[in-house]
């Protein structure tokens, strides 16, 4: 399924073309105008195609109708954006052999009429010869735009879901702040042929993975944050064997001299259980964070989670852990205090569907391990039928998002000393059983180490157990 109607909006007041031209070579995600689009829902998005000239298409973006703001006129936000580095219009009309200046919304009047759909097929056909290396995020922004505000279900939307909060979470520890998170998010798209029993109406549909790289949540990502696999190589074959066989997608993000790799690593492939952990790293402060997601499911108007067998083995698994590694209360300097000795967590997640083109995460409960052995204790609050159930109510310890993301952050919370040395043997335990893992690891790297990556165009992660 394609776009039915495309849009071509040309920005023909100069200064303010100069203005935004600038920001977008200056690597500006996003930006607002305020245009008549007819016949788009607020808060829908599609595909349009953005010149700067008269003589040149500059862009591809996502457009994002808001809320009205002068007569006629909506706000319009435009994210998303993909540099087609100035294709001319004489090239393009020559192949689609149709003028397209005749479909230009003129941001000065706001006003302009859509590509018909037979029109927008071919081009954006031709925007695919003439710029081959895009075409992948050219189909990742046409399912975007068909597929925003749905909210996807399924198994294998389940399993996305666990991944995209756990690389979520990542980026919020990492970056401090919402915004890396929210733009990486909301660029994630999947296969527009796994969604099946779509309901227009509704905004809902199916997810159906059909390959080992549908289920990879990086995969779906813009390719700019995802590096080669070649670059997992060298760092694969220092990892024990139970995890140097799985199957991996690597991202990499950078905030001055301080990296972020992110690794999907799936052992079991399309035979996964369907969990999902993340791992965090900070290389610094010799720190493990690790995080066992598990989804919440609605009942009458509650999200509950009832703990069942695989949550009994996993806390077995970690408490076996601690009991041969306990926590060492004493350190020699700043960078071992902890407000705990304890780096293991559950999330649990309310179940609301998988949605394409979000930024947010779901707003969940972070329970430390100790307060799950409770939970699930004999002491525990039952349903009204004496079950084990868990609910935002009968666990009101829980940190949010946002807290939890901080405590990571300052280093407040997560093991040290002695456990994070003997760490890798619970992680690789893990990864037998078929479990996913979302490793992120937290480094700061030199200037000299940073000229060798700008200048090698390949940016390797380096093991988190070498310094562990």
């Amino acid at each position: 399924m394609r776009q039915t109607e495309g849009l071509l909006v040309f920005f023909d007041e100069e200064q303010r073309n100069e203005l935004l031209k600038a920001g977008q070579d200056a690597g500006i995600e996003s930006f607002t105008d305020a245009l008549t689009i007819p016949d788009l829902a607020i808060r829908t998005s599609r595909v349009a195609a953005l010149s700067f000239s008269e003589t040149t298409l500059d862009f591809l973006s996502l457009v994002t109708k808001g809320k009205q703001v002068v007569t006629s006129k909506s706000r319009v936000e435009f994210s998303e954006l993909l540099d087609l580095d100035e294709i001319s219009f004489n090239e393009i009309s020559f192949r689609l052999k149709e003028n397209l200046h005749q479909y230009f919304v003129r941001s000065s009047s706001g006003r302009g009429k859509r590509i018909p759909q037979k029109t927008w097929e071919k081009l954006i056909d031709i925007i695919k010869i003439l710029r081959p290396h895009l075409a992948g995020d050219i189909d990742r922004l046409e399912t975007l735009g068909l597929y925003s505000g749905f909210h996807l279900t399924g198994n294998d939307a389940d399993y996305l879901l666990q991944q995209r909060e756990a690389l979520g979470t990542a980026l919020d520890i990492f970056s401090g702040s919402s915004k890396l998170r929210s733009q990486v998010l909301r660029g994630w798209a999947p296969p527009t042929d796994s969604i099946t029993n779509i309901n227009e109406k509704d905004r809902n549909g199916n997810l159906v993975t059909t390959t080992h790289e549908s289920r990879n949540f990086l995969a779906g990502l813009p390719s700019r944050f995802i590096q080669e696999e070649s670059a997992l190589q060298h760092d694969l074959s220092n990892w024990p064997s139970a995890i140097a066989k799985m199957e991996a997608g690597y991202c990499q993000f950078s905030l001055g001299d301080r990296r972020l790799d992110v690794i999907y690593a799936n052992r079991n492939q399309l035979e996964s259980k369907l969990g999902v952990d993340l791992i965090y790293y900070n290389e610094n402060f010799s720190s493990f964070v690790l995080v066992q997601y598990k989804l919440m499911k609605k009942e009458d108007d509650s999200f509950v989670f009832r703990p069942d067998s695989q949550l009994d083995e996993e806390l077995k698994r970690i408490d076996k852990f601690m009991e041969n590694h306990p926590p060492d209360s004493s350190f020699s300097d700043h960078t071992g205090y902890r407000l705990n000795s304890d780096g293991f967590f559950v999330k649990l997640v309310p179940n609301q569907g998988l949605r394409p083109a979000s930024g947010d995460l779901i707003a969940g409960m972070y329970l430390t391990r100790e307060y799950v052995q409770f939970l699930t204790g004999p002491h525990a609050p039952t349903g009204p039928r004496k079950g084990r159930v868990i609910t935002f109510d009968s666990a009101p310890r829980y940190l949010p998002n946002t807290d939890f993301a901080k405590l990571v952050e300052y280093r407040f919370i997560g093991t040290r000393g002695s456990q994070s040395k003997v760490l890798e043997d619970l992680i690789a335990s893990f990864m037998i059983d078929g479990k996913t893992m979302i490793i992120a690891h937290e480094r700061t790297v030199d200037k000299k180490h940073q000229e060798k990556e700008t200048h090698s165009n390949q940016q390797h992660s380096v093991s988190i157990f070498d310094s562990a």
